[in-house]
């Protein structure tokens, strides 16, 4: 029914679009997800339509894994959950990844990332990620009410 595959160049401008759709997710230029294309995996629908994906940057000898999407009519069918699975096998065989980490929305990381073994963690572990992708995030902003707009949470992952 779905198919689970490493993404290739010409998934480029699909995974883009599908981080523009939520905001939840950084949004990733066509360009960034070309130089990133190797580290994603993909699923399909039985149209050969993109639906979901996840991908991972790798900070020195941290690995973060980013844009867990799934399409909201693909959700609740453990898409997700596969994506990360396919994506922790692989950051575990790269001999210099000592730490897997993600940054998500509370529901994300209770429905999706604790239960595959990962735990809350300070985002300052991850100065490398802080310095450069929470940057350039709209959510790493002040509200009119000096409120920090990030509603995400550090995990670190338990091997």
């Amino acid at each position: 029914m779905y198919k689970l595959r490493k993404a290739s160049k010409r998934d480029s401008t699909g995974i883009s679009k599908l981080t523009q759709k939520f905001s939840t997710t950084l949004s990733r230029s066509p360009k960034e997800i070309l130089r990133l294309a190797g580290n994603f995996y993909v699923v399909e629908n039985q149209n050969s339509r993109i639906i979901g994906c996840c991908g991972f940057k790798v900070w020195d000898n941290d690995a973060e894994i980013i844009s867990l999407i799934v399409e909201k009519p693909y959700q609740r069918k453990g898409i997700a959950k596969k994506l990360l699975k396919e994506i922790i096998g692989q950051l575990k065989k790269i001999k210099s990844v000592k730490c897997i980490f993600a940054l998500a929305t509370s529901d994300v990381a209770e429905k999706i990332f604790k239960p595959a073994g990962f735990f809350p963690a300070e985002i300052q572990m991850f100065n490398q990620k802080v310095a450069k992708d929470c940057k350039r995030c709209q959510k790493n902003k002040l509200n009119s009410k000096n409120q920090y707009l990030c509603d995400e949470i550090a995990l670190l992952y338990k091997n």
